[in-house]
């Protein structure tokens, strides 16, 4: 700060001893403007304000602990309501979950327990396939339906044949 103020003040002197006028006037006041303190505001004015942030604190303090109160009072009993009612869906969804995972358990025992048996599984199932397959084909119904269908494809086959001509193009 004292640096400042000597650079204003040699300033404004050496514009002065060599008439720069203009320049003397605005080195001056800004050696002027450095030397003064700023204006604190009055005694009367902070004590005002201050009073004012206090009151400010005291009332939003006060409203605080009434939000609180109010949240405190209303939420026990909407918390109780919500436990209510979501008491089963809570109590069916972790049963299901108990009960899904015993389940898998108990599956993959049996499943470790009857390791070789898989095989004869697969053989097993693709037997009942076969039955099911036959006895459909046996029903006189799909066999009159499979007779008819294979009439219309040769005579779709035949019809093509005419329609694309003798052209034996394939030996060519």
């Amino acid at each position: 700060m004292r640096d400042d103020l000597s650079e204003q003040y040699r300033r404004w002197l050496e514009a002065d001893e060599q008439g720069n006028d203009a320049e003397a006037d605005a080195s001056f006041e800004r050696l002027f403007d450095a030397c003064l303190p700023a204006p604190l505001p009055s005694a009367r004015f902070t004590e005002t304000t201050m009073a004012a942030i206090g009151a400010a604190a005291v009332a939003d303090a006060a409203r605080a602990k009434r939000l609180r109160r109010v949240l405190l009072w209303s939420g026990v009993p909407l918390g109780a309501l919500a436990l209510y009612f979501g008491a089963g869906a809570l109590l069916w969804t972790f049963s299901t979950g108990i009960v899904a995972a015993l389940d898998f358990l108990v599956a993959m025992v049996v499943w470790f327990a009857n390791g070789h048996d898989i095989q004869s599984t697969v053989w097993t199932v693709l037997t009942g396939l076969g039955r099911a397959a036959l006895a459909f084909a046996a029903d006189s119904r799909v066999t009159v339906a499979i007779l008819i269908f294979q009439v219309v494809a040769v005579a779709a086959l035949a019809a093509l044949h005419r329609l694309l001509g003798p052209e034996r193009e394939w030996l060519k």
